[in-house]
Parts: C-alpha cells; sequence; structure tokens
C-alpha cells in the first residue's frame, strides 16, 4: 500500500499549509506531491518553500508562478500584476529560487501497477496551455493526449475535479487560495494497492482573516484584488 498526500496550488500561504501539517503527520504518508504554484498570491512565498523543505518524502512539479519568479512574467493582465510578481521575487531567498529552479516539469512513478504524471497543468512550447474550465474527461483525454500515465495528478485550475475517463484525472484543487471552499485548505489523500485506488478529500480550516490582514500589512501590490478574489 502507498499513501500519497496532495496539496496543490499553495501560492505563498503559509498559515493554510500550517493547518494541514498536524493531518500530514497524522497520514504519515510515503509520499507528498505538490503539483506546482507554491509561490505567489499570497503573503509568505518564502516561508512557504522554508517549511516544505522539512517535509519528508516531498516531490514537486514548476507551475506558472514558479516560471513567473524564475523567468520572468509573460502576457501579463495588468501593470499590477508585474509589480505583484516583482515583489515575489524579491521576498524568495537565492538558496530558494535554487530549489525552485531544481523542479522539473513533470514526476513520474509506479506505484502499485500504476503509472502516475504528476505535473502542473499541459505545456505548449515554453508556457502553460489556457485553462480549461470545468472540464470532462475527453477535454482531459485531449489535454494530456502525451502523456503515458493511468493517474495523472495536476492543478493551475483551483476548483477541483477528480474524473475516471479511463485514465485518473485527479486536480485535488488549491489549499492556499480558498474561493471554491471558503476559510478551508484543501488537500486529498490517495491510497493505492494492488492496481486498486481510493480518494480522500480534506477540507481543513484555516484562518483566513489573518491572511488577508498579513496581505493588506505588508502591501502586497494586487493586494486588494487578492484578498477579495482568493483568500476567502
Amino acid at each position: 500500500m502507498q499513501k500519497i498526500v496532495i496539496i496543490n496550488d499553495i501560492h505563498g500561504n503559509l498559515t493554510a499549509l500550517q493547518a494541514v501539517l498536524p493531518k500530514i503527520n497524522e497520514i504519515n504518508p510515503d509520499y507528498i506531491f505538490t503539483p506546482g504554484d507554491i509561490v505567489g498570491i499570497g503573503p509568505n512565498s518564502n516561508e512557504v518553500i522554508d517549511c516544505l523543505k522539512t517535509l519528508p518524502n516531498l516531490y514537486c512539479t514548476k507551475g506558472n508562478h514558479e516560471c513567473y519568479l524564475l523567468d520572468g512574467f509573460y502576457n501579463p493582465a495588468s501593470a499590477f500584476e508585474v509589480a505583484h510578481h516583482q515583489f515575489i521575487k524579491k521576498q524568495v531567498s537565492m538558496s530558494n529560487r535554487a530549489f525552485l529552479k531544481a523542479i522539473p516539469y513533470e514526476q513520474h512513478f509506479i506505484l502499485e501497477g500504476f503509472k502516475i504524471c504528476m505535473l502542473h497543468y499541459a505545456r505548449l512550447a515554453q508556457h502553460f496551455t489556457p485553462i480549461t474550465k470545468e472540464p470532462n474527461g475527453d477535454d482531459l483525454d485531449t489535454l494530456y493526449h502525451d502523456i503515458d500515465a493511468d493517474i495523472i495528478i495536476y492543478g493551475h485550475e483551483h476548483q477541483e475535479s477528480i474524473i475516471e475517463h479511463p485514465r485518473l484525472f485527479i486536480n485535488g484543487g488549491s489549499l492556499g487560495c480558498s474561493n471554491y471552499h471558503p476559510g478551508n485548505a484543501k488537500m486529498i489523500l490517495l491510497t493505492l494497492e494492488n492496481h486498486k485506488y481510493q480518494i480522500e478529500e480534506f477540507y481543513i480550516p484555516y484562518d483566513a482573516k489573518k491572511v488577508r490582514d498579513e496581505i493588506t500589512k505588508i502591501n502586497l501590490p494586487d493586494g486588494e484584488f487578492i484578498n477579495r478574489v482568493f483568500i476567502k
């Protein structure tokens, strides 16, 4: 039997991450999967990386926010977004930037008879493809047509989606952006045994007001928008 904890899209929300750690410790998983967007949006990107680096059996993939930090922000929608990502880059230490740089875009595993691929989202050339909202199985088969895996674990879209078609596609939803599950940090436990799987979803309360107040206190660029849309 293999136990995999999945924590997607932490987005610099240390308070939400700390809220799920007791449950992770209780589960004592064989693997912790973090499919990208560790940084950005929330107030504590550097501290989130520091925290993740202490976790055993951690496996990560790069998300678009890691790419923004390492390679620069492409296709900005506003000057506020540019200022936000410049602020986040200054937050993150050189050693933690090196940690992010070493993270691959994909991780592949064979566990309990399943081929598993973890990635943030589908990519085209050097960039991630646009998000497919409320995808069905056909959408996901098309999106990940070039991935040889029975189980695909991904993120990027903050709304959770678990679909078997016939491959299993797991988007656990965002841990750090609680717009789809106000006041709760989202995580998933995937248990694999003898070519069978079980999925448990956890919604763990955290102090979203504390995060909003910290965003305001540090004058995080685009903070008013982030507080209104992402941290509920």
